[in-house]
Parts: structure tokens; C-alpha cells; sequence
């Protein structure tokens, strides 16, 4: 079905990125075999695309954005004690930029970006299905859904929304109903988790899209009405049927209560809360350049915290390293996308532009409460769209030129002064 619907018409080059985004995000049958799988493609990816555009990179902002980001996270080592596991961090960071900026270059017009769109659809429905497969169903609403496979259970959640939110994309762009089904398949199963995470970004990004696409007052109005009324039946069917209530009702309820503010606090909050103001009182020691790539770290483990992990917040994570200077430097690039998104959504509608300028806000509102930063996943995409949506710019902009040019060449033959 999804071959008839058109969605894997891609290239060898798009399911090389595909794969490439697949071991990224999980481990299938071993560690040792994913690496290899993963640097096999890495390469594959890289030395194929570069050979396609004659071994060079094509200009853009991104290229510009995140190399600035990078050089001075490398930087910040001259300042700081490099604590343990800094360097790998920055092989990451490295190896991340390399391919991302060869992505953006290769994936540079709105017919590329449509097929790396794809190629990111099929990767998530990859992964999303086999970590649901492979996990017992007992463990399905538990902290360790998806761990055994290499990623966590957050992170499957906000894979699965994303997945859900390309499922809805790609309806409205062919009326195939096998995508509704994906988008709620997978929308349930990130719910499952009750990750406030994946539950906000799908819905940032499902609201922003259809507003983009509907300017219409009334109609905005109306999806209101539309969407509360669906939760309301949602919730209700949850708490009737014992199973639903036992597992979905179940986190549903802890995630409103923490999310809001309630009475009942889980431990995982109060440990999330914990790092992020440790994080805070890191960055308040040095707020302009930070205390370096990967301090956080360092701090926890000065202050013989009982895990030493990240803030889980993408923003207080970069501002305790590198500062309100390294956060302005990471943040450009999502900056300069929404502006490309809104003069393109200023000249014509398009659902594509609408998707990544939903996209791009779902995932400035849950960097809040996860890192992305050192993401293979994220940074990849995120280097994808932005560079799509400036060259789409770009290309409506050399449209408006070459219309002009010939309304001009018509008048002169005409024996009009265009004057």
C-alpha cells in the first residue's frame, strides 16, 4: 500500500539515509553489528552524495550556523578542565556536522526535500515498529519500553508523535487512509508512554500546520471545537474500557499532574527538576561563555550526584556549557528557519514549508524538556529542512525573476515601455 500511495518512491541514495536514520535511533541484533551497519551507510551516504555533486558542497545557512556553533564548542575546551567523556561528545558533534551538512547540500530543492521527508517517514516507522514488536507488552507503559534496543523510552515517544505528524502530512497530501491508520497507530503508542515530551510535540505540530494552512478565522476556530471534542471522546473511551484506564489512563493522568502542576509527583520529575537547577547554577557561575562543552556532567559529578546524566533541558544543557554565546549560536539556525518558512508562507501556502515551520516550533518547545543537541537523529533533519525551506526561497524567488524577465521581453516586442 505505501508503494502504491506513492510514499517510497525514493532513490538508492534516500534509503542509504534511511538505514543510515534507522541505526541511529536503535540497535538491531547487536551493538557491534548497528555501528557497522551505521558507519557502512555514514560513509556510503557521504562519499555518494559528494560524487553526485561533483565532490563539492553547495553553500547555506546552516553550513554557517552550525559551523560557528561547533568551532566554538571546541573552543571552550581552551576554558575548562575537559571532563571525562568530552571528547567523544565531540566526535559526535564532528561526525553529526559532516553528514548534516552534506544532507542539506545534496537535499537543496523542494523535490530532494520532499524524498528526504519520505526517507525520514519510512526510518521512523522502522523504528518505531520494531521497538514495539521487540518489547514485551508488559513493559510497554514502563521507564524501560524501548531501553533494551538503545533508545529510550522519551525518545521513542517523540519518534512515534513525529511519526504520527508525517502520517497526517502525507494524507492531506495523497487521501490515502493507510496513513491516517499509521498516524494513529503511533500516535497510541506515544501515548502509551505518557512522555509529556512526544504528547506536546505532536500536538505543537499538528495545530501549527493545519492554522498555517487554514488562515481562515472561523475555520481555525472550528478545529478547536473539533479537537477538544475528540480529546473529550478520547478520554472518555480511555477510563470505559479497563485496559485503556489501567495503562494509557493510567500515565495519562501522571503526566497531567505533572505537566500542571498537580499533587502527585513521580520520582522521574523530581529528578528532572533537580538537574535542570543544578544546570542553572552552572550557568550563573560564567553566563556568557559557559563552563565549557559538557560541564554539566563535570558538576554532577563534583557534587557526587547519583546519576550523571544531562539536564534534560536542551537549552540549560548548551547554557551551562557554553553560555548565553553558545545558545544564541545553536539557536540562530532554528531562527533563520522560521524566517525562511514565513516570507515562503507569505508568497504561497504550501503544505511542505507548513510542515517544517511546524516542525521547527514543536521542537523549540520540547528542547525544554529534552537534548537535542548532540542528537545524530535531530541535528540531521533539522539540517535537512532549514536548508530545503532556504532553497525553496530561493527557488520562488528565481521564478518571480524569470516572469519578469519575460513580461518584459513581451512588452518590449510588444512595442510597450515596461516603464
Amino acid at each position: 500500500r505505501l508503494i502504491r500511495s506513492g510514499i517510497t518512491d525514493m532513490k538508492l541514495l534516500d534509503w542509504v539515509f534511511c538505514i543510515y536514520l534507522v541505526t541511529t535511533n536503535i540497535t538491531i541484533v547487536s551493538s557491534q553489528v548497528t555501528a557497522a551497519v551505521q558507519n557502512v551507510t555514514y560513509l556510503l551516504f557521504i562519499g555518494t552524495a559528494l560524487y553526485l555533486q561533483g565532490v563539492r558542497i553547495r553553500k547555506s545557512a546552516y553550513l554557517g550556523f552550525y559551523g560557528v556553533f561547533l568551532l566554538f564548542a571546541v573552543a571552550s575546551l581552551l576554558w575548562t578542565i575537559t571532563p571525562s567523556g568530552t571528547m567523544k561528545l565531540l566526535r559526535i558533534l564532528i561526525k553529526v556536522f559532516l553528514i548534516s551538512v552534506v544532507a542539506a547540500s545534496y537535499y537543496n530543492t523542494s523535490d530532494r526535500i520532499e524524498r528526504a521527508i519520505k526517507a525520514i517517514y519510512c526510518a521512523l516507522l522502522i523504528v518505531v515498529g520494531f521497538v514495539t514488536i521487540m518489547t514485551p507488552v508488559s513493559d510497554w507503559t514502563s521507564e524501560s519500553f524501548g531501553k533494551e534496543f538503545g533508545i529510550d523510552t522519551v525518545r521513542y515517544a517523540v519518534r512515534a508523535a513525529f511519526c504520527a505528524n508525517l502520517g497526517i502530512y502525507f494524507y492531506t497530501q495523497t487521501r490515502k487512509k493507510q496513513h491516517l491508520i499509521i498516524c494513529f497507530s503511533t500516535l497510541v503508542l506515544s501515548m502509551i508512554t505518557a512522555k509529556r515530551t512526544g504528547i506536546v510535540f505532536f500536538a505543537i505540530t499538528v495545530l501549527i500546520f493545519y492554522f498555517v494552512l487554514q488562515p481562515n478565522i472561523r475555520k481555525r476556530l472550528k478545529a478547536i471545537i473539533i479537537i477538544a471534542v475528540l480529546g473529550l471522546i478520547a478520554l472518555q473511551l480511555i477510563e470505559s474500557v479497563p485496559i485503556l484506564s489501567a495503562t494509557i489512563g493510567k500515565r495519562f493522568l501522571d503526566f497531567i499532574s505533572t505537566f500542571f502542576g498537580g499533587q502527585v509527583v513521580d520520582a522521574s520529575t523530581i529528578q528532572r527538576t533537580k538537574l535542570m537547577e543544578y544546570a542553572i547554577e552552572l550557568f550563573q557561575r560564567n553566563p556568557i561563555f559557559g563552563s565549557g562543552l559538557n560541564a554539566m556532567r563535570a558538576y554532577l559529578r563534583a557534587l557526587d550526584f547519583e546519576h550523571v546524566t544531562y539536564a534534560h533541558n536542551n537549552y540549560l544543557e548548551i547554557a551551562s556549557g557554553l553560555g548565553i554565546a553558545g545558545i544564541l549560536l545553536y539557536y540562530a539556525m532554528y531562527g533563520y528557519g522560521l524566517l525562511q518558512c514565513r516570507k515562503l508562507l507569505n508568497i504561497e501556502r504550501k503544505k511542505q514549508t507548513a510542515l517544517i515551520f511546524a516542525l521547527l516550533v514543536a521542537y523549540l518547545a520540547c528542547d525544554l524538556m529534552q537534548v537535542t543537541y548532540e542528537s545524530y537523529f535531530e541535528i540531521v533533519v533539522l539540517a535537512v529542512l532549514i536548508t530545503g525551506v532556504q532553497n525553496a526561497n530561493k527557488e520562488v524567488k528565481a521564478v518571480q525573476v524569470l516572469r519578469q524577465h519575460k513580461g518584459r521581453n513581451h512588452d518590449f516586442r510588444a512595442g510597450i515601455d515596461p516603464d
